[in-house]
């Protein structure tokens, strides 16, 4: 994916957008479409080579080429294109001005925007290739972003909490990434039950400094988990902070999180609603947590109505991850698969023994790298973790 040529069209027209797309040349190239609401949280996620931005007002496309040129600064720099209906000079002057490479007016001009975009991917593809050792050399001396993974589940009850909270402890503990933990529950929290944590901070010490976060508030905010070392964001276990929370805060915060550690894990609420959402659009890995049963199943096909609704990339993105398996279930994993399409990453037995004793001491599940009595379900996610680093 890093080596192909990324094509973003930005529109309010949903029918428009659909035309374009078929009339446009985009041999070689990959092309996604999405409206001004969604820029601020696709275009980080995607960072494309080439932007198409259809029929804006004039001072709107302007401090659109503004963000997304503050947004993309350290990436690629993209060529901008505006797709106009009519002929307008003097928006014309005002987008060249501000980093606009080419102006076309459709349909009128489709032939030469086809060859222009076959232009500048071929261009593209070059400064990719022939930058691909200074990329390898600067990736080596220079971090990268991490990478988000996100736990979640439409049904409460499926051992969601204790999974992504054991999976980020195992993480930290088998590799030499810098691994946070985020609990997004911003109501009830209850990540720190299973970690053997007191909640001495909370994330919502970082709404006063939103506009300005860093990683150094970031880390500033985070609590140590004793054993594992692994940094942890806690939920601040407050209705009226949730309110007061935004969809926005919740991207600002996952994304500066993302640029300061190697690893992010979220454990995210059940329910859905647009901190939700963005948190799952943020992700580049949604392990989606189930039992085997049937309002589990159900739950999840509503699920996946939903995402698709709401037009949520889950393409090489979600993973399932089967929970609490057991002999006295009716169904078995293979029974499922007529109903789930997606890859079963994990599939963890039940193991009340080894989980109930830690929980009740207030004690977490991992706490050295190498432990001579690991309870059943550490040994089962460790080895998904391993696989998983490989």
């Amino acid at each position: 994916m890093d080596n192909q040529v990324r094509i973003l069209l930005i529109s309010n027209d949903y029918n428009r957008s659909e035309e374009l797309i078929l009339q446009l040349n985009t041999d070689n190239a990959v092309i996604q479409a999405i409206t001004s609401n969604e820029v601020a949280r696709e275009v980080s996620r995607v960072t494309p080579h080439i932007v198409l931005v259809h029929a804006y007002d004039g001072n709107a496309a302007t401090e659109l080429i503004q963000y997304i040129q503050q947004e993309l600064a350290e990436n690629f720099p993209p060529i901008f294109i505006y797709l106009a209906d009519q002929q307008n000079f003097s928006l014309l002057r005002n987008l060249l001005r501000e980093g606009m490479q080419d102006y076309f007016v459709l349909p009128e001009e489709l032939d030469s925007l086809n060859e222009r975009l076959q232009q500048a991917v071929h261009a593209v593809t070059e400064q990719l290739t022939s930058k691909k050792e200074t990329i390898a050399t600067e990736h080596a001396l220079k971090k990268r972003k991490g990478r988000i993974h996100s736990f979640y589940s439409g049904k409460g009850g499926v051992g969601k909490t204790l999974l992504s909270t054991l999976y980020a402890q195992t993480v930290k503990l088998e590799s030499t990434a810098d691994v946070l933990f985020i609990d997004l529950n911003i109501q009830y929290g209850g990540a720190e039950t299973f970690l053997g944590v007191d909640r001495i901070r909370s994330y919502a010490e970082l709404l006063p400094v939103m506009d300005e976060l860093n990683e150094s508030h970031i880390r500033n905010v985070a609590v140590k988990e004793p054993y594992s070392k692994l940094d942890l964001l806690l939920s601040p276990q407050d209705a009226e902070i949730e309110e007061r929370m935004t969809d926005e805060h919740i991207t600002r915060l996952l994304r500066t999180c993302s640029r300061a550690y190697d690893i992010v894990i979220v454990d995210i609420p059940s329910y859905m609603d647009a901190k939700t959402f963005s948190a799952l659009e943020e992700s580049e890995i949604i392990h989606y947590v189930m039992t085997l049963d049937t309002p589990s199943i159900t739950l999840f096909k509503r699920v996946q109505d939903l995402f698709t609704r709401l037009r949520l990339d889950t393409e090489d993105r979600l993973q399932v991850v089967m929970n609490r398996l057991e002999r006295s279930n009716e169904l078995l994993p293979s029974d499922v698969n007529e109903f789930i399409s997606f890859s079963i990453a994990a599939k963890i037995r039940e193991d009340k023994k080894g989980v109930l004793p830690s929980i009740n001491k207030g004690e977490p599940l991992r706490k050295e790298i190498k432990e001579k009595k690991l309870p059943a379900i550490s040994k089962q996610v460790r080895k998904w973790v391993v696989s998983q680093l490989k």
